[in-house]
């Protein structure tokens, strides 16, 4: 039975799977009960907005690739939460999501982590980051979400250093290999050669005062 992508996101964001989520990526943190939680919590309330309807986050005719969590919605607005409408279908007006496979449900899922984690450094309000850090740690989070759901074992990355995507997955199986009964501090140097690899946007996009 097709679920709608509301409850898909706050079925993701509220598995046990994420407890599995607890690390410091620099200065930034991301940990199971701020995503299963603090984030879910917005999302049910609907000061977050789930949406995979271009318009509403860029303008009418606007066309994009991958998810976003629109981080300089004002205080007190809903933020939307956008998904690509290619992962979904629409019912009464209402996003739902399509039927997907294994891998592509893995996929999904590490998007709506990867966005929830714009969330939550917002729910901080952290102020202004620095935008390859603030998709770093999230690229990390969507990644680690990316590997608890999906199949195992999973696929060996080949070649870790191609982008951004590849070797936040290295750093996801590394970490999940590792040894942890605390948070997770990423190591330095993985933390500055994901960051020479995330896509990012513009800094005045990276001012987390709220939602």
């Amino acid at each position: 039975m097709a679920k709608s992508l509301h409850q898909f996101v706050l079925d993701t964001l509220r598995s046990p799977l994420l407890d599995e989520i607890n690390f410091q990526f620099g200065h930034l943190r991301v940990y199971p009960q701020g995503l299963r939680r603090d984030v879910a919590r917005l999302v049910a309330h609907r000061h977050i907005e789930v949406t995979s309807d271009p318009a509403r986050v860029y303008g009418p005719g606007a066309r994009v690739d991958g998810g976003c969590f629109v981080v300089d919605t004002p205080r007190g607005q809903r933020h939307p939460l956008f998904v690509n409408p290619r992962w979904t279908f629409d019912r009464g007006g209402h996003p739902y999501v399509r039927p997907l496979s294994e891998y592509e449900r893995a996929e999904l899922r590490g998007t709506i982590v990867h966005e929830a984690t714009h969330a939550l450094h917002d729910y901080q309000r952290l102020g202004r980051v620095r935008p390859t850090a603030a998709e770093g740690a999230a690229y990390m989070a969507g990644a680690i979400a990316r590997r608890l759901f999906g199949p195992r074992p999973a696929p060996a990355i080949q070649n870790p250093r191609l982008n951004g995507i590849t070797y936040s997955l290295h750093l996801a199986d590394r970490y999940l290999a590792a040894d942890r009964h605390s948070r997770y501090v990423i190591p330095s140097q993985d933390v500055v050669e994901l960051e020479r690899r995330v896509s990012a946007g513009s800094e005045n996009r990276y001012i987390f005062n709220g939602i």
